[in-house]
């Protein structure tokens, strides 16, 4: 599937996202495990089980051509944003991860420490990175689309934009997505409460 490419130079504000056409499919069992439920496998007379995460450790959920010709790839489960270098393929930088640990970036002025479980990354016209923070594993429970600028020379991610969903249940743990339109304004999908006792109530 070819990914039509941007004329950067048409606007400012839009970005290139491409989460919704599905070109990222890990595996059927990505489907069946998002929630987080156990997947069994049957040999003969024996079985085994694994938690989603075991089998789904990226979880890659969304693409963006970068302004180079690179490709943003949001893995949620590892939460961690990879640049792809295009042809090629190699990695050219990492940012968020568990803990920050083999991220390229050093992430400032994030009061909440950073994004987790996001969806729909992307770089924006400017430079900067915007996603939308789904927050799976951060305490705080609160999903958020962010914006950082990412400065290449001295390795920083720095928080720009917030936008923290303020309803009463402000935590989604699946689902969402964010997108920059061309006249600044930004569109938040706030996803899914993600709970199959409460389908009625998932405002996907």
């Amino acid at each position: 599937y070819e990914i039509p490419k941007r004329d950067w130079s048409s606007d400012v504000c839009s970005s290139d996202l491409v989460n919704w056409s599905k070109l990222v499919r890990t595996s059927i069992m990505t489907n069946l495990g998002a929630s987080g439920d156990p997947v069994c496998v049957t040999a003969g007379a024996r079985s085994a089980c694994m938690q989603m995460h075991w089998v789904d450790f990226l979880h890659a959920n969304s693409l963006a051509w970068d302004r180079d010709g690179g490709i943003i790839v949001s893995a949620r489960h590892s939460s961690t944003v990879f640049k792809i270098e295009y042809p090629g393929g190699k990695i050219g930088w990492t940012v968020g991860g568990y803990h920050g640990d083999h991220s390229d970036f050093r992430l400032v002025d994030d009061p909440l420490g950073g994004f987790s479980f996001q969806h729909s990354a992307q770089i924006l016209p400017n430079g900067n990175l915007l996603l939308y923070d789904n927050g799976n594993r951060r305490p705080d429970r609160h999903s958020r689309a962010v914006e950082y600028k990412l400065d290449m020379e001295r390795k920083t991610a720095t928080l720009a934009w917030a936008y923290v969903a303020s309803d009463a249940d402000p935590f989604r743990d699946c689902c969402g997505m964010v997108q920059r339109l061309a006249n600044c304004n930004t569109v938040i999908a706030w996803g899914g409460l993600g709970d199959k006792k409460k389908l009625n109530d998932i405002p996907v």
